[in-house]
């Protein structure tokens, strides 16, 4: 027994052995072990996404997810730093207040990621989380990568103009117009450049403009906003007016736009046009006035009215008759002779308008324009008149006239002081015999061509013979015309008076055939 016994004992004392190893073993490595869990337990924190694909212009939202699985709360201080792309236009909004997280907790803080401009390669945005806890303290990374996103090709008529208002207008009104602008994209369109262009002799106004609105260049920058979302549009209201005329006919107003997308910069043009008939106040009234037959154009009307003055004044007012005898041809109508004096005298009143007024309405014109034109032709004609009246007058007072007086026609051949030319002694004027029915002696007083002025002779009688007759004879046969004119008009001769022929009392035309045995003699006696 006492065999087993000691090999019993043998056995406990190895037992006891191993089990004081063991538990020297087990209280050496305890404190590494427990530093070990609580690493593994330690603070963590990531981006959720982690990844963003951004566009210019766009904005994004992600969140950064911090987790705290100790056994005791912690305080965390997320910092923000770009790892990566240090040239970045990233803008980036986190709330980097300390904030407490509990035990076994967990937070999530909003991030805000803006791309303003294009962004040329991939950018690293790395949060620094500091962390301090009761047992604990450190700090932990998160990253952030934004791409590029994928530019979308720019959308064909991404903006379209449309245009509606008035479509005629009146030299002495005005007209409205309206250009409308949307963005028919799925982007917003930045304009660049809005121009509007239009004739010269318009004035447009706007009611937005980023220059004054009366534009004499034709053209005018609009002030239309800066950008237009997907679906947002425009307007653009136009005021136009001719206060310096118009030239008939049609004018375009063209609205031009340079424009680019916000997310790819690619650029774009849109533009349209508007369609406006121009007319004068009263022009169609003026030009109906003269008849179908006629229909002329404005510039033809000063010469018209120039012509129709004329004719009125000379043959219903004076002298009612033309200095020669003028036959047209059958073939033209009055009408037509008309149109064609009105074409010929209308030739100088745009360089005549231009001098007095310094406009030019062959270019540009307006109702004022009209009424200026169709006063400048009455007066120019009623002028003409007046003139041609004047000249009539000095030419008769000094040239033989049908009907001319005795007295009338010794002035006349006296004109001159002095001794006047042969042709002109009154013992030396020319007489023939007057073969219409008789064979009397006439004077012939002026040539035509196929006509001629003859009178029969004149006679003034001295109121006392001797030297008044004396003296008549001696002034006669001297030639000095103006001193024999004042002696028979004076008081010692008798009023001078014509011996009538049969056929010829006065100043009478006949014609050249009629006339025969020319010579010379004396047109004026004392003796019947």
């Amino acid at each position: 027994m006492s065999a087993d016994r000691a090999f019993w004992l043998r056995i406990a004392r190895v037992i006891g052995i191993s089990a004081l190893a063991a538990s020297i073993l087990l209280s050496g490595f305890g404190p590494v072990a427990t530093s070990a869990a609580a690493e593994s337990m330690a603070v963590a924190a990531a981006y959720t996404p982690d990844e963003l694909a951004m566009l210019p212009g766009e904005t994004r939202a992600t969140g950064l997810r911090i987790q705290n699985p100790t056994s005791a709360p912690v305080v965390v201080n997320p910092k923000i730093r770009q790892e990566s792309g240090a040239v970045s236009p990233l803008v980036i909004t986190l709330d980097e207040t300390p904030v407490s997280i509990p035990a076994g907790g967990s937070l999530t803080v909003p991030a805000i990621v803006t791309l303003p401009a294009r962004l040329l390669s991939s950018v690293t945005v790395v949060t620094t989380i500091g962390y301090t806890g009761v047992d604990s303290a450190g700090s932990i990374l998160a990253t952030l990568k934004v791409l590029p996103g994928t530019i979308p090709a720019l959308a064909s008529n991404a903006l379209t103009i449309s245009q509606s208002g008035d479509t005629a207008m009146v030299d002495t009104q005005a007209a409205d117009l309206y250009f409308g602008v949307q963005n028919t994209s799925a982007l917003t369109q930045r304009i660049t450049g809005a121009t509007l262009t239009f004739p010269t002799f318009l004035k447009v106004e706007l009611t937005k403009a980023s220059r004054p609105a009366d534009a004499p260049t034709g053209s005018l920058t609009l002030d239309l906003p800066d950008t237009l979302a997907p679906g947002d549009g425009a307007t653009v209201h136009l005021h136009v007016s001719a206060p310096n005329g118009v030239q008939p006919g049609s004018a375009l107003v063209v609205l031009s736009i340079n424009y680019e997308d916000s997310v790819g910069q690619n650029a774009g043009f849109a533009t349209d046009s508007h369609k406006i008939s121009l007319s004068v106040f009263g022009e169609d009234a003026l030009t109906g006035a003269f008849g179908a037959a006629i229909a002329p154009a404005l510039f033809v009307v000063p010469g018209l009215l120039f012509v129709l003055v004329v004719w009125f004044l000379w043959w219903r007012v004076y002298p009612r008759e033309l200095p020669i005898e003028i036959t047209p041809p059958q073939t033209i109508t009055g009408t037509v002779a008309l149109a064609i004096l009105g074409v010929l005298f209308a030739m100088p009143f745009p360089f005549l308008y231009t001098e007095i007024f310094g406009r030019n309405y062959s270019a540009v014109y307006g109702f004022v324009d009209i009424v200026r034109i169709c006063v400048l032709g009455i007066a120019t004609g009623a002028a003409v008149w007046a003139v041609a009246i004047a000249v009539r007058w000095v030419i008769r007072r000094n040239r033989f006239q049908p009907n001319d007086s005795a007295r009338t026609v010794l002035r006349k051949i006296t004109r001159f002081k002095g001794k006047a030319k042969t042709k002109d002694k009154l013992d030396q004027v020319a007489n023939a015999n007057y073969t219409n029915q008789n064979t009397d002696r006439v004077f012939v007083l002026r040539f035509g061509p196929t006509t001629a002025l003859v009178c029969p002779r004149i006679v003034s009688k001295p109121s006392k013979e001797g030297e008044n007759a004396a003296r008549f004879d001696a002034l006669l046969t001297e030639g000095k015309n103006r001193e024999l004119y004042e002696l028979v008009t004076g008081p010692d001769f008798s009023s001078p008076e014509y011996q009538p022929t049969k056929d010829v009392a006065t100043v009478t035309k006949v014609k050249l055939t009629d006339l025969t045995d020319f010579g010379h003699g004396r047109i004026v006696s004392t003796e019947s």
